[in-house]
């Protein structure tokens, strides 16, 4: 965090870095729950308003820093929602299924309850091996009833068919359905297609200086901004955020970002707009955290 964000409000969008950091600091975003072994665990999330990069930490007072085999990673925001996967195991062994313990955290409410944050174990699908990009996050707001579904979606081993494993945290339960394409080109419906645009001006515009810049995202409150790393090499633990306003042609910020793990060629970070009511102590950046 940083000491200009703590009066303002909380971001509208933020850029997450989905990769969690080991450490025990705790603040008004922490949720506390079990794992499948029967240990506390403790999840804080830590926003910054973009180009600033957000982060999250995950804790247990009943184990170790090293009973945390790989790095524990957001795969999907939703609303106040966030799916985290955890692994819990030796070094080196989070690519087993029953190594990884699957969490939902639910951000603190803001109505006149003050309903504080929640984090649920997720149980295991029967039969069903949880791969990270096939899994995702359905909110269902309604009078009777507030609830979220984890909806995992594989493919059934048959040309056109996928089986689409639903967790329902109302009933607690996991269910099964086959999904079947009529044909080949309703596949079509079901990508995303992009294009990249490019704009001439005759002004001079600022030169990323690292050979390894670009993953771009996009905010997802302020229309026509996009967020662009810059970095010099692979292995930097500083890079420089700049976000770039496409439809006006300007430089609207710039950020330095820490991590103390090198990057790589992962995909760094990505936009999130999800209701987090957050009370940041101190700032995460300036300690030293695992992973």
């Amino acid at each position: 965090m940083h000491p200009d964000d703590l009066a303002d409000p909380p971001p509208a969008s933020i850029l997450l870095d989905p990769r969690g950091y080991i450490d025990d600091i705790t603040t008004a975003t922490t949720a506390e729950g079990v794992t499948s072994g029967g240990k506390r665990i403790k999840v804080t999330f830590w926003t910054a308003h973009p180009p600033r990069c957000s982060c999250f930490t995950v804790h247990s007072p009943d184990l170790e820093s090293s009973a945390f085999g790989g790095i524990p990673v957001v795969l999907s925001t939703e609303d106040d929602l966030a799916l985290l996967r955890v692994p819990i195991c030796p070094l080196g062994d989070d690519g087993v299924a029953c190594n990884n313990d699957h969490f939902v955290y639910q951000a603190a409410g803001d109505d006149e309850n003050k309903r504080p944050p929640s984090l649920d174990l997720i149980p295991r699908a029967p039969g069903r091996v949880f791969v990270d990009e096939d899994a995702g996050l359905l909110r269902c707001r309604a009078r009777a009833r507030d609830m979220y579904f984890v909806a995992v979606l594989c493919w059934a081993y048959r040309v056109g068919q996928y089986k689409l494993h639903l967790y329902s945290s109302r009933t607690e339960t996991w269910s099964t359905r086959l999904m079947c394409l009529a044909s080949a080109e309703e596949k079509l419906l079901y990508t995303y297609s992009s294009k990249e645009e490019v704009a001439e001006t005759k002004e001079q515009l600022p030169t990323l200086k690292g050979f390894y810049s670009g993953y771009p995202a996009l905010s997802l409150h302020d229309g026509g901004v996009v967020y662009i790393m810059d970095r010099h090499n692979l292995d930097d633990t500083k890079v420089t955020m700049v976000a770039v306003d496409m439809r006006k042609q300007t430089l609207k910020g710039v950020a330095d970002c820490y991590s103390p793990r090198r990057l790589g060629y992962s995909s760094v970070y990505f936009g999130s707009k999800w209701y987090l009511q957050t009370s940041p102590q101190q700032d995460i950046h300036q300690r030293e955290c695992c992973y």
